[in-house]
C-alpha cells in the first residue's frame, strides 16, 4: 500500500523563515520524490504552492525541488532541499515547509572627499575597509566591508526599510561627513538592488599643515594656542548636540552683522573665526607680532617636529605645547592681537602701525583677503600662493620695533607707545 509525501513551497517575503498571512505559494515547482525502492514520482506545485503525490516503497525517501523554477537569486530561509522523509504505507507524512526568499541588494560607497564639496571628483579615492551593517526590516543584520576603491554591497533578506550604518571608527580621525547621512535609511525591493546616498568625508586641516583640525592645537599657525584664542569654547563643537558647530549655530541676538558666524568667536566680524584668523582685529598688523612683546619677538621657523600643530619656536621643547602668551600693552581689555588701539591713545592700530608719513592716515590700500587667511592681502606676501604660510605677514620678519611704524625710534613702535 502506498504512502502520501505532501508538501508546501512558498514565497518567504520578510524572510523570517515562516509563512505569514499573504506570503504567497510558488506555483509549478517541479518536485522528485525518489522512494527507498529507486522509484521515482515526479510531481508540480499547485498555485498556493502545495504539492502531494503517492508513493510506493515504505522507508526513506528523498525529496527533491528542481531549482530552475524557483526564483532567480532564491535563498532558501525554511526547509531542506532536497530533504528526507519517511513513508510509511497507507499514511501522509507532510515534508517541512519550504521557504524561499528573493533578496535585494544594497550596494554603496565611502570616500575621501579632499576638498570638502560634497562631490567625488577625479581622483579623490575611496575609503576601503569600513564595516558597514545593514538591519533590514525584520531586524536580521547583515555586515560588510568596503573594498579598496571604497565600494561595498550586500545581499539583505527581508524587503521594506533598512538601516544602514557605517562604523566610525573605521573612518578617518576627525573626520567630517561631506555628503550623505550616517546611519540612513533605504528601501529594499527583492531582487532589485538600491543604492545608498554616497558618503564623503573629509578631515578639516584649516592652515593645510598636514595636522587635522581636531588635533591641531594652533588651527591658523600664529603661535596662539586654540584654546586661548576661543576663550575655552570650541568653535568647531557641537555642545548642545544639535548636529550645528558651535560657531554656526547662530541666532539672531549672536550673530548681529548677519554673517552665519556667532559673533563672540569673531572678534572682527570678516565671517572668519578667530582661531581661523591671523589678523583677528583687522589693523594690517598680524596677530603673530601682536601677541608677543616687542623686544622679546621672537619669529616662526616653519618647523613643528612633534606634529601638534604648534611651531616649536613657541614651545620650550617640542610637544610641551606652551604657545605665546598674548601681550596686553594697555592692561585693559582686550589684548593687543584683538585690541584695535593697544595702547589706549585713541588712534587706532590700523592707523598707527602703517602711517609712515604722520598725516593721520595709513598709508597702505586695503586689498582684501584673497586667500582667507585673515590677513589683508596688502600686508600678506603669500596671499595667493600659501595661506598660513606667512603668520608675521610681509611686513616683519625679525625686529617689529624696526620694521613697523615707530616715529620716535624708541623701543615700542607707535601702535604700542603712547
Amino acid at each position: 500500500m502506498p504512502g502520501t509525501v505532501e508538501g508546501l513551497v512558498y514565497n518567504d517575503l520578510n524572510g523570517n523563515g515562516t509563512q505569514d498571512a499573504g506570503e504567497p505559494g510558488i506555483a509549478n515547482v517541479d518536485v522528485t520524490i525518489t522512494d527507498s525502492e529507486g522509484n521515482v514520482v515526479t510531481t508540480t506545485t499547485a498555485a498556493d504552492g502545495s504539492y502531494s503525490a503517492d508513493v510506493v516503497a515504505a522507508g526513506t525517501a528523498s525529496v527533491d525541488l528542481d531549482d530552475a523554477d524557483l526564483p532567480a537569486g532564491f535563498v532558501q530561509t525554511e526547509g531542506t532541499d532536497p530533504t528526507d522523509v519517511t513513508v510509511v504505507g497507507g499514511t501522509t507524512v507532510t515534508e517541512e515547509d519550504n521557504g524561499f526568499n528573493v533578496p535585494g541588494t544594497v550596494e554603496g560607497l565611502v570616500y575621501n572627499d579632499l576638498n570638502g564639496n560634497g562631490t567625488q571628483d577625479a581622483g579623490e579615492p575611496g575609503i576601503a575597509n569600513v564595516d558597514v551593517t545593514i538591519t533590514d526590516s525584520e531586524g536580521n543584520v547583515t555586515t560588510t566591508t568596503t573594498a579598496a576603491d571604497g565600494s561595498y554591497s550586500a545581499d539583505v533578506v527581508a524587503a521594506g526599510t533598512a538601516s544602514v550604518d557605517l562604523d566610525d571608527a573605521d573612518l578617518p580621525a576627525g573626520f567630517v561627513q561631506t555628503e550623505g547621512t550616517d546611519p540612513t535609511d533605504v528601501t529594499v525591493v527583492g531582487g532589485t538592488t538600491v543604492t545608498e546616498e554616497d558618503n564623503g568625508f573629509n578631515v578639516p586641516d584649516n592652515d593645510d599643515d598636514g595636522i587635522a583640525d581636531s588635533i591641531d592645537i594652533d588651527d591658523d599657525n600664529d603661535g596662539i594656542l586654540d584654546t586661548v584664542e576661543n576663550g575655552g569654547v570650541d568653535p568647531l563643537g557641537d555642545d548642545d548636540n544639535d548636529g550645528i558647530l558651535n560657531y554656526q549655530d547662530v541666532t539672531p541676538a549672536n550673530d548681529a552683522n548677519n554673517d552665519g558666524v556667532v559673533d563672540s568667536f569673531d572678534s572682527d566680524n570678516d565671517g572668519l573665526i578667530d582661531q581661523f584668523d591671523q589678523d583677528a582685529d583687522n589693523d594690517g598688523i598680524p596677530d603673530n607680532v601682536e601677541a608677543q612683546t616687542t623686544p622679546g619677538y621672537t619669529a616662526p621657523d616653519g618647523v613643528d617636529s612633534d606634529m601638534n600643530g604648534l611651531d616649536d619656536a613657541y614651545e620650550t621643547t617640542p610637544g610641551s605645547g606652551e604657545g605665546i602668551t598674548p601681550e596686553n600693552t594697555d592692561g585693559t581689555d582686550a589684548p593687543d592681537y584683538l585690541d584695535d588701539d593697544s595702547d589706549n591713545d585713541g588712534v587706532s592700530d590700523r592707523i598707527e602701525g602703517d602711517d609712515l608719513d604722520n598725516n593721520g592716515i595709513a598709508d597702505t590700500t586695503e586689498l582684501g583677503d584673497t586667500d582667507g587667511d585673515g590677513i589683508d592681502d596688502a600686508f600678506d606676501p603669500a596671499n595667493a600662493t600659501d595661506p598660513y604660510s606667512d603668520p608675521s605677514g610681509a611686513t616683519v620678519t625679525n625686529d617689529p620695533a624696526t620694521e613697523l611704524n615707530n616715529t620716535d625710534g624708541t623701543d615700542e613702535p607707535d601702535y604700542r607707545d603712547t
